[in-house]
């Protein structure tokens, strides 16, 4: 930790101090012997450890890509949220998305692929819980629903679970009610149910972007004493060759950790019942030792591609399907242009549109107000709580 002293412009008004700057710019070697200190050794080692991998192992842990994908339609739900905290009230907005693959199956004529909500709120803790809360409650409503073969969640199966709990255990009552009220709205409990099934959700796979994980570099640690100090995602990448996977495995025990629970100090029933069913719901994730009852995972590296794609699936189909899905989930990702697949890259695209929207929505409520003689009020709810700069 450095220390910079004041530093005055010319004319003696304060500034941001150039020797912040300067020192931040200094930290690149050192941010780069870091990054060095934690990838080199990954990328010095890659051949040895794909040799332990394929050699070491029986059956081997690399193994390429299998040629079965014909046929397949595959869609993508992905959702965006937007929090804009204006003077004397917030602005929530959420959507969620659905997108096809790049053979188009025209399966989504006549049903729901969009689904929007919005809501001004006081100000409050925990604001973005809350957006995404109503942000999955739409995901998992489509998602659910789609014909498709394959439908790929963005985020991990985790996710709904996380984004729940976080919002059913906010300090904020106005987050736990909104939230109760959007689950109840779109039917999560059940559509959680079905997401987490082996055999209703077993066509519904999650691709994570982000991806945190260790387990790849704790098997390499305890299978064949190499410490490596990276995300399993980037390790992928750097031993998988273009059109190999990992063979798939269960997910970590850790899963078995993954709960939605309300504090009881918080002494609200209705979001402690709604937690409870939500548990429930989710109780498949947490199936560690009935073979093709849990979820597995797999990295694979569609051809021609620079990176690795994670893969969650249900395992009922067999210890086949992993490769029938590496196949497709390649074949919706050409490369060099996409680091994930075509329809989850289309609907993430299009969630994203709920930026310029909520503006525009700023600027409705601007009209509709005035159309309404709320002149008094119309300013501060178009204010932005922080001061413009010059």
């Amino acid at each position: 930790m450095t220390e910079t002293r004041s530093f005055l412009h010319s004319e003696g008004s304060p500034g941001l101090p150039e020797e912040v700057i300067l020192h931040l710019l200094g930290q690149v070697d050192h941010l780069a012997d870091q990054a060095g200190r934690m990838l080199g050794p990954v990328v010095s080692a890659r051949k040895e450890l794909r040799r332990a991998l394929i050699e070491d192992e029986d059956p081997p842990f690399i193994v390429p890509v299998p040629d079965t994908s014909a046929g397949k339609r595959l869609a993508a739900v992905d959702g965006a949220s937007v929090h804009q905290p204006l003077y004397a009230a917030d602005l929530m907005m959420s959507v969620a998305v659905a997108a096809e693959g790049l053979t188009p199956a025209r399966e989504l004529a006549g049903r729901v692929v969009c689904r929007q909500w919005s809501r001004m709120v006081r100000h409050d803790i925990d604001l973005d819980r809350l957006g995404k809360a109503a942000m999955m409650a739409a995901e998992l409503s489509i998602a659910v629903s789609l014909p498709h073969d394959i439908v790929i969640l963005d985020g991990s199966h985790q996710t709904p679970v996380v984004i729940f709990h976080a919002a059913l255990s906010s300090l904020s009552e106005q987050v736990r009610t909104a939230t109760i009220e959007v689950c109840e709205e779109l039917d999560v409990v059940e559509n959680l149910a079905r997401l987490c099934d082996d055999q209703k959700g077993a066509r519904i796979i999650a691709c994570p972007k982000s991806d945190s994980s260790t387990d790849l570099a704790e098997r390499m640690r305890r299978k064949h004493g190499v410490d490596i100090l990276s995300n399993d995602k980037f390790l992928a990448t750097m031993l998988l060759q273009p059109g190999e996977m990992t063979r798939p495995v269960a997910v970590p025990r850790s899963w078995e950790r993954l709960r939605v629970r309300v504090p009881e100090n918080l002494h609200d029933p209705q979001a402690a019942a709604l937690a409870n069913a939500l548990d429930e719901a989710s109780g498949p994730l947490r199936i560690m030792d009935e073979p093709g009852r849990n979820v597995g995972l797999f990295y694979v590296k569609p051809h021609g591609a620079s990176t690795a794609v994670k893969v969650e699936f249900k395992r009922h189909h067999g210890r086949d399907y992993g490769g029938r899905l590496a196949c497709s989930v390649s074949a919706e990702t050409p490369a060099p242009h996409f680091q994930e697949p075509f329809c989850q890259w289309l609907a993430d695209a299009w969630a994203k549109s709920i930026g310029p929207a909520s503006e525009a929505a700023l600027q409705g409520l601007t009209m509709e107000l005035a159309g309404r003689g709320a002149g008094d009020y119309i300013e501060f709810l178009l204010r932005s709580y922080r001061s413009y700069g010059e």
